[in-house]
């Protein structure tokens, strides 16, 4: 969870940086309590220094239990984390969008493979951009644009960069 911190803070999603960061810090408060729990359990606390409260031990246990309860206190308080808008809220269009504009490609050219399908939902019109692998002619974009237009009923901006590929094969007979 740390290191997708770093990553999602880098990326400027810092609503779901806090929930990763959120969860290292849950994760940390449950291991210290559960192996202060393990130690009391296997016996390995002198039973008076426990019920005395005055030993490392007994200090360690307080505070890895208010740790738990900084960590659990809030989320029961203010419900799960939800990062656009949960399950009834707005959800993100791009992979659909993205997973359209492949079909539309794949109808148009059965041979065509998509490389890379990049989405700016941010853009109005949604911009689409497309890279294709294909033996055959260049597809036409603005077919493409019309098709996917159809498809997900928004206005959308088009690009495709197409890249020639062709197939080869050899065969050589040795001598006998």
């Amino acid at each position: 969870p740390l290191a997708v911190t770093g990553i999602l803070l880098e990326m400027g999603e810092h609503e779901l940086a806090f929930g990763a960061f959120w969860l290292f810090v849950a994760n940390v408060a449950g291991i210290v309590l559960a192996a202060a729990l393990t130690f009391v359990a296997l016996g390995l606390v002198p039973g008076h220094q426990l019920l005395s409260g005055n030993g490392r031990i007994a200090s360690g246990l307080r505070w890895a239990a208010i740790a738990v309860m900084v960590v659990v206190v809030p989320l029961e308080v203010s419900g799960p984390l939800e990062v656009g808008g949960g399950l009834d809220g707005p959800v993100d269009a791009i992979p659909e969008i993205a997973a359209a504009t492949t079909a539309v490609v794949q109808q148009l050219d059965p041979g065509a493979l998509p490389v890379d399908v990049t989405v700016d939902e941010a853009a109005t019109p949604i911009r689409v951009e497309v890279i294709v692998a294909s033996p055959n002619s260049p597809i036409d974009a603005a077919v493409v644009a019309t098709r996917l237009a159809a498809s997900i009923d928004e206005s959308v901006v088009v690009s495709i960069q197409t890249l020639a590929t062709s197939a080869e094969s050899a065969s050589v007979t040795g001598p006998d």
